[in-house]
């Protein structure tokens, strides 16, 4: 038996593994494969689990917002679909949307932590998510409208 047995098993090449004509039923195959190599063998031992690529560490309460310390360097504790709080090294701490339009990766400033909430950080988010949706740049209506763009609602007016 060839060693990359396993291997033409897993690959449906029965003929290889057992020359032509072979009648023997994959699972007999396989169990003959496993007994050759031997109980124990580095090709038996399973590794451990990798962990996940990336942490899906949601900012999930304003209480969690507010624990977090400044670094020696800026930091992003993302939220969800593209929205993060950006913690910077002197301690301001900035609602921050990335989000790509016309091929070109932008972001776009939704507030001061601590003058904006995590709701309604959240509720400006989905504002541009809207406007991203009928082919409208956030950042082309914030330019046009100015800084409260975002405040009052779709529209785009704040009640004064």
């Amino acid at each position: 038996m060839p060693a990359t047995m396993g291997h033409e098993i897993l690959e449906g090449n029965e003929a290889a593994v057992g020359g032509p004509g072979c009648r023997y039923p994959l699972k007999q195959l396989w169990d003959s494969a496993l007994a050759s190599a031997g109980p124990h063998s580095a090709r038996h031992q399973i590794p451990p689990p990798f962990p996940p690529m990336h942490q899906n560490s949601r900012v999930r309460a304003p209480s969690k917002v507010c624990d977090m310390k400044p670094l020696r360097y800026a930091r992003k504790i993302p939220d969800a679909r593209g929205l993060y709080l950006l913690v910077m090294p002197s301690g301001g701490r900035y609602w921050r949307y990335n989000y790509r339009f016309n091929g070109k990766h932008k972001t776009l400033a939704l507030g001061v932590h601590p003058d904006i909430p995590l709701e309604t950080a959240r509720e400006r988010h989905q504002i541009a998510r809207s406007l991203l949706a009928d082919g409208i740049g956030p950042s082309d209506r914030k330019r046009s409208e100015g800084k409260y763009a975002f405040a009052g609602g779709r529209g785009g007016t704040q009640a004064t």
